[in-house]
């Protein structure tokens, strides 16, 4: 982003077009000559227009000074950044918002930008931080930041490609940050193994995951025992090796008093699938309130998914009586528009069991577009398969036939790792 770009960044901001920031200053054509870098701006120009834009003039000249305050205060965020103290890190930019606001140096500037990324990670606000990395970041011109920023850009680019469902290039970008700095290399290995798992290269996901884990293991850093532990599980439980997938839940559940309070959940949760895949209706059920009352305890945001898990196991062993009350429970839960459209999936096969199929074509007809529109693959697979035999077995084969390519379409897309 050189003086051009943050010249036109600014008056996007404003929500001014050139037209409005040029009037009375120098011509359109001139102006968009300026922005466009074609020509050099007069310095009584520069601080008219930076005056018309309400920023500094110095903002817009001062593009390769350097402040060492600056860089030390850089230096801070990054480090509360990697403690993920929310509070710390809320009181820090309240302090310091005068000193970020207007960054002259755009070097520095990148480096903000690409700690900004990772602070909205580090806090869960994934899609807010893809839109800043399209807006302030995929522009950015490596060649003038420093040795720190670009190890940030690469580990940022990694993360943003995972969230893209770019893994491959997401990969390439983790391994070029392990290059630079090894200290980065259990957390990147994990986040390597969750891109092959995705992809369903499970042997690739082991490796990765297991290095990390060892890493860990000398560290001593038990949360992410347990992560990898879980992470492990899964992998072995889409493998079909139910024994294996158990015995490291197991071991995360043996560490847990150790680990953060949040992984607790999640290996109860994983713990009833596999119990669920063994057969064990009781155990599943079991596992399944532990991790929803736990998930409760600590207001997480993935409640739903638990309750996701409650409502399949009733659907499939046709129980009405606690399909239609845990469905009444969910409905607090369900937040996005796929959670919303799965409770009317549920409620849809609900009228099926009761035998109202006018009622269960009507919604699950509904809940098939709304999973193609947010691409939800697995929940369009588990919908369109449903409905494709319901629609074969009514004699309605053209029908079957369109969601049979639904079907298929979505499988297609789960193995490409979407």
């Amino acid at each position: 982003m050189l003086m051009h770009n943050r010249l036109k960044k600014i008056r996007e901001i404003r929500g001014m077009k050139q037209a409005e920031v040029c009037h009375g200053i120098l011509s359109a054509s001139h102006y968009s000559n300026i922005e466009a870098c074609r020509f050099t701006a007069s310095a009584d120009t520069m601080r008219l227009i930076a005056e018309r834009l309400d920023v500094p003039y110095s903002y817009l000249t001062n593009l390769n000074s350097y402040s060492a305050e600056l860089e030390e205060l850089l230096l801070e965020y990054e480090k509360l950044i990697d403690l993920r103290n929310r509070k710390e890190m809320e009181q820090f930019l309240s302090k310091y918002k005068h000193e970020f606001q207007y960054i002259e140096s755009i070097s520095q500037e990148y480096h903000y930008f690409l700690l900004k990324f990772l602070e909205l990670v580090s806090t869960n606000k994934i899609e807010e931080a893809v839109t800043h990395y399209d807006e302030s970041i995929s522009d950015i011109d490596t060649t003038i930041i420093n040795y720190k920023a670009y190890k940030n850009y690469l580990y940022a680019s990694g993360l943003y490609n995972y969230y893209k469902r770019n893994y491959k290039e997401s990969i390439k970008f983790y391994l070029e940050t392990i290059d630079m700095d090894k200290s980065y290399k259990s957390r990147l290995f994990y986040n390597i193994s969750l891109c092959f798992y995705i992809q369903g290269l499970y042997s690739n996901a082991l490796f990765y995951v297991k290095s990390a884990n060892d890493l860990y293991l000398k560290e001593h850093k038990w949360d992410k025992v347990a992560d990898c532990y879980n992470l492990i599980s899964v992998i072995h439980l889409e493998m079909g090796d139910l024994r294996k997938a158990e015995k490291y839940i197991q071991k995360g559940l043996d560490i847990a008093y150790l680990s953060s309070k949040d992984i607790e959940p999640k290996l109860y949760h994983n713990l009833a699938l596999i119990k669920k895949d063994q057969g064990d209706i009781e155990s599943a059920l079991n596992n399944t309130h532990k991790a929803i009352k736990l998930k409760k305890s600590l207001n997480a945001n993935d409640i739903f998914i638990s309750y996701r898990l409650k409502l399949t196991i009733f659907s499939e062993n046709r129980d009405v009586y606690n399909l239609t009350n845990t469905l009444k429970l969910a409905e607090n839960c369900a937040k996005t528009p796929t959670e919303l459209a799965l409770l009317k999936y549920f409620d849809a096969q609900l009228n099926w069991l009761q035998g109202n199929y006018q009622q269960y074509e009507k919604g699950i007809s509904k809940v098939v577009k709304v999973f193609l529109a947010h691409q939800d693959w697995i929940s369009l697979k588990q919908a369109s398969e449903h409905y494709s035999l319901y629609l074969e077995k009514d004699n309605k084969y053209k029908k079957a036939l369109e969601q049979q390519k639904l079907c298929c379409l979505a499988l297609e897309n789960i193995k490409k790792g979407k």
